[in-house]
């Protein structure tokens, strides 16, 4: 079994201690506190996760000054971390995952990205109320809750910042797939107009893969996830043209609209900014499908936790590679002559 420290902005039911599909009121009320996970070693299969442990209720600040059981809950992520000699992950999930689903892809992703013997993680898992359920009119209910919680992973950022001032270990990353990535869109918001400074370079390095968001994200003069750049050494947005999952969602719920993770940031970010599109096309070994004839949880939208090549990549990154320098990535180097060539302004593995 794998303890996992989690934060969830999700309604609490004390009473038979679950945690439900809906935010909390207010949306940014935080709970914390501990799962186990059951380990797996086959990326297609979740381990079990155990009923939740709840001890930080909402209270990061304490009597007297003092931290509040919430930052406990922190400073124990931390010293876990430190113990293991393992680098703390925070982690944020897509769409369609209940509380314990949530939490159990969280740690088994670590079982996953560990198997390899270069990396320990110590997994966070920030799990925002998905209803866990398939279907179009839930995945529009998990867009609206995922916005909605954006302030939520904000202010947990926030304390992240503050329990990592006290940490000797490696500094923390960040990770979020698929709808995550609207999560991450939001909380930056939430960051950018917040009364507190940003915790400036608080994640090594931050990646959101396979986002299933709009593609202005890095527009001005909204550029809403522009401010993650602020709070780490290096981003990451990770890409696949062949996503099936992102194409579903794009012709059949989003008016055909482009998605992040297939298609990229409709502008491109420059190297001195500190945010890599770093794209996947050659690397995943999935077949894509065509629209219809997927699943909601194709493997290709999973390509970070189920390819080797994918995950060896991410281990380097992850690790504190520079993007540039991960073994197996070079710029892109368009050619006219051929009617898919690599695009300008991206990194390709290989």
């Amino acid at each position: 079994m794998r303890l996992l420290h989690f934060a969830t902005n999700r309604l609490w039911d004390r009473m038979d201690g679950t945690f439900g599909f809906v935010p909390e009121d207010p949306p940014d009320r935080l709970w914390l506190g501990t799962v186990k996970v059951g380990v797996s070693a086959d990326p297609l299969i979740d381990g079990k996760c155990s009923p939740p442990d709840v001890s930080g209720f909402d209270d990061f600040a304490g009597p007297a000054g003092r931290d509040g059981a919430a930052m406990d809950v922190l400073a124990g992520w931390f010293a876990v971390a430190r113990a293991r000699d393992a680098l703390p992950l925070l982690y944020v999930h897509g769409f369609d995952y209940d509380f314990g689903e949530a939490c159990a892809r969280a740690g088994n992703l670590c079982d996953w990205l560990e198997a390899s013997g270069e990396l320990r993680l110590e997994p966070l898992a920030f799990t925002w109320p998905s209803n866990g359920i398939t279907g179009s009119s839930a995945y529009k209910d998990d867009q609206k809750d995922c916005a909605a919680s954006g302030p939520a992973l904000a202010r947990l950022i926030h304390a992240i910042g503050k329990a990592a001032a006290g940490h000797a270990g490696r500094k923390p990353a960040y990770l979020a797939h698929s709808m995550g990535a609207r999560a991450t869109r939001f909380a930056m918001e939430a960051l950018a107009i917040g009364a507190e400074a940003l915790p400036e370079r608080l994640f090594g390095q931050a990646i959101v893969i396979a986002g299933d968001d709009d593609t202005d994200v890095l527009t001005p003069p909204r550029a809403p996830l522009r401010p993650i750049a602020e709070i780490a050494d290096w981003v990451t947005l990770g890409v696949y043209p062949g996503d099936a999952t992102l194409a579903v969602i794009s012709e059949k719920v989003e008016n055909r609209k482009p998605r992040l993770g297939a298609d990229g940031p409709g502008t491109v970010p420059h190297p001195d900014d500190r945010i890599y599109v770093v794209d996947y096309a050659y690397a995943v070994s999935a077949k894509p499908e065509a629209i219809g004839t997927t699943e909601w949880n194709y493997v290709a939208h999973q390509y970070y936790r189920n390819d080797p090549r994918v995950r060896k990549d991410l281990v380097q990154a992850l690790s504190g590679v520079a993007p540039e320098l991960v073994a197996g990535r070079h710029w892109g180097k368009p050619d006219p002559a051929v009617g898919l060539s690599e695009k300008a302004g991206r990194l390709y593995v290989v």
